[in-house]
């Protein structure tokens, strides 16, 4: 069987602009995998933390990304019955930009798990991401099959 498939591979002329168009779609596919995947996560965390109470910034730190720009990012500390949990809040590129110490923040938490928790705006850099990988990997996409139609 597997002669067989061999054979009718080789038996098709493969050209580079066929490889080239299949391994474009086959990105587009994988960017729009992690677009869903990135997607789903969100949602499903937006889901299960229905509780809401509020957090106050108790600390800073700083970190780099990964192209080594620095980033600041804030540390909420909130309370769910009686237990104390501090969470990231979202991160910056600009220190000017985040809430000052001691400002409270609305939080949402999963009333199962208060440690699974977010700030009502952390959601904003995935809501970027996934857009920038879905029209990625569309783009990919398109262009693959629109290179891999015109080679054969």
């Amino acid at each position: 069987m597997l002669l067989t498939i061999a054979s009718i591979v080789f038996a098709i002329k493969i050209s580079t602009g066929m490889i080239v168009g299949i391994g474009l779609i086959a990105g587009g596919a994988l960017f729009s995998y992690i677009s869903y995947r990135i997607v789903k996560s969100t949602k499903e965390m937006i889901k299960n933390c229905s509780g809401a109470c509020t957090g106050k910034v108790i600390d800073y730190y700083n970190d780099t990304d990964h192209e080594g720009h620095r980033i600041y990012i804030p540390v909420v500390q909130y309370v769910v019955g009686g237990t104390e949990y501090t969470i990231e809040g979202s991160q910056s590129h600009l220190e000017e930009n985040l809430p000052p110490i001691g400002e409270i923040l609305q939080i949402l938490y999963n009333p199962q798990n208060p440690n699974q928790a977010y700030t009502a705006t952390n959601f904003s850099a995935e809501k970027i991401i996934s857009t920038m990988f879905i029209i990625t990997g569309i783009i990919l996409f398109l262009v693959g099959f629109f290179i891999l139609f015109f080679s054969l």
